[in-house]
């Protein structure tokens, strides 16, 4: 037990993504404080923002439009039930449990909404809101700001997606929204590309090392 918990620390050090914005540095926790809870999940979240940590976390649409928190297409992973999240209502998304996996200490947790989130977290945290790629994209990124906007949070979350016709929408949408490219590749014809999206600043995951942090 305590290799496996040692194990988790190690992992959560390597998952720490840094993001550069107005010449500030913000650690932001990958699924929340993936590394102690079950990722993506209110547990992961909370424990981060004890340390008074923002963290990531990944969205994608139920079956009735709902922005619900998971990274993969399906729910087998990191629950107990099986199926494409997109075939699910937030009903039924509810009734599963996405804590067990991790720990028993975890059974219960649920798979929140972006509303949950936002009305929990915001303004306390920073937020990274990473839009999961999907075709076609327009409902999922428009569901997005919906919340962002509802919740009044327009200047305090920042989204994040690999694609760029998503954060194309999401300027379309409301241009007030921070934005941030994810790529793993970087080539100079994709410049045009980048520059559609407003890209400023881009860091390759890969170039942060704990002594540029440290700096």
């Amino acid at each position: 037990m305590k290799s496996k918990n040692i194990l988790r620390i190690a992992l959560i050090i390597f998952l720490l993504v840094t993001f550069i914005w107005a010449g500030d540095i913000q650690v932001i926790a990958h699924r929340g404080f993936s590394g102690i809870a079950p990722e993506n999940t209110m547990a992961a979240f909370q424990a981060a923002a004890d340390l008074g940590v923002g963290f990531e976390l990944d969205v994608t649409l139920s079956s009735d439009s709902e922005v619900v928190i998971i990274h993969d297409d399906t729910v087998d992973r990191t629950t107990d039930g099986s199926g494409e999240i997109g075939d699910l209502s937030l009903a039924e998304i509810k009734l599963l449990d996405a804590g067990s996996w991790f720990g028993e200490e975890f059974a219960g947790e649920r798979i929140p909404t972006l509303r949950e989130v936002l009305e929990r977290f915001g303004g306390l945290v920073p937020i990274d809101i990473e839009i999961k790629d999907r075709t076609p994209h327009e409902p999922l990124a428009d569901a997005v700001v919906a919340e962002i906007e509802r919740a009044g949070l327009v200047d305090q979350v920042f989204v994040t997606a690999f694609n760029p016709y998503m954060l194309v929408r999401l300027q379309e949408k409301n241009p007030d929204i921070r934005r941030g490219m994810l790529t793993g590749t970087f080539k100079d014809e994709d410049l045009s590309l980048f520059e559609k999206v407003v890209l400023r600043r881009l860091l390759f995951r890969g170039k942060v090392k704990p002594a540029i942090i440290a700096e």
